[in-house]
């Protein structure tokens, strides 16, 4: 909780702790490896790359505020 209350983004706050919230120390505190892919909730992907997810009647519809979950195939 003292974590959340005093991060602001970048740096956190713990008590007479401060330090920078970065992906290497988040990595190191996880102890996960700094690998494999980086998506950001803004990354534009090709229509091909999620096409085949689609009913055929919503193939071509763009969906550029989101998609309906009846148009994903089960």
């Amino acid at each position: 909780m003292q974590f959340s209350v005093g991060f602001d983004g970048k740096i956190a706050h713990v008590g007479s702790l401060i330090f920078e919230v970065i992906e290497e120390s988040i990595s190191t505190a996880t102890k996960l490896p700094r690998m494999g892919d980086r998506w950001f909730k803004n990354h534009q992907l090709s229509h091909s790359s999620y096409n085949m997810v689609f009913k055929p009647e919503f193939e071509s519809i763009s969906g550029a505020k989101g998609y309906a979950k009846e148009w994903i195939k089960k």
